[in-house]
């Protein structure tokens, strides 16, 4: 994957993060495009965390962020191991961007699992899926099961379930299945 194959993911997951967020309930805490604070201060390698300056971010300062974000926080890593095939790595990013490793680790692991029971084989990586001409319903699987990790998080700690529903919409916008299209009536 080129660096302009990765600015083009990081535009994209920036556009649908949505901005400063800093609700009390957020146990990921005050984030603005999906920085979270915790990060960004490690990202800056700070010893003192200061709302105002993800807050004032700037957008080549968030490109820089995600840059280094994912060349060094796991993602290389979750690609050999996944042995994800290029169009996924965006889903990937993106999955990155909200759930830990170990989360992103069990979603992908969740979704391979998945496929032996839908009849769709029971493969070992994501190139499998690629090589026998079933990667196109890879992104649903994976949605779905980020769905039920989201869920799941939300059963266990539940201060999170009043961000399901957004949860659920960005699951849906990584693979392209969110905002629906709007009908079209004849007149």
């Amino acid at each position: 994957m080129t660096d302009d194959d990765i600015d083009r993911h990081i535009r994209a997951i920036i556009a649908r993060e949505g901005g400063w967020v800093d609700d009390p309930d957020d146990s990921g805490g005050p984030t603005n495009d999906g920085i979270t604070l915790a990060m960004w201060v490690k990202y800056q390698d700070a010893v003192f965390p200061f709302n105002s300056q993800l807050h004032a971010a700037t957008d080549a300062e968030k490109m820089d962020f995600y840059r280094w974000y994912f060349r060094t926080q796991g993602l290389a890593e979750l690609i050999d191991e996944f042995s994800i095939p290029d169009e996924l790595v965006p889903l990937v990013m993106d999955m990155r961007t909200l759930h830990s490793m170990e989360g992103c680790r069990k979603i992908l692991q969740w979704a391979l699992d998945a496929s032996s029971h839908m009849g769709v084989g029971s493969y070992r990586n994501f190139s499998w899926w690629q090589r026998y001409g079933e990667i196109e319903i890879a992104p649903a699987i994976i949605a779905l099961m980020r769905m039920r990790y989201m869920l799941e998080a939300a059963e266990r700690r539940p201060k999170d379930r009043k961000f399901v529903r957004g949860w659920m919409h960005r699951a849906l916008k990584a693979i392209g299945m969110w905002p629906p299209k709007p009908e079209t009536r004849e007149v």
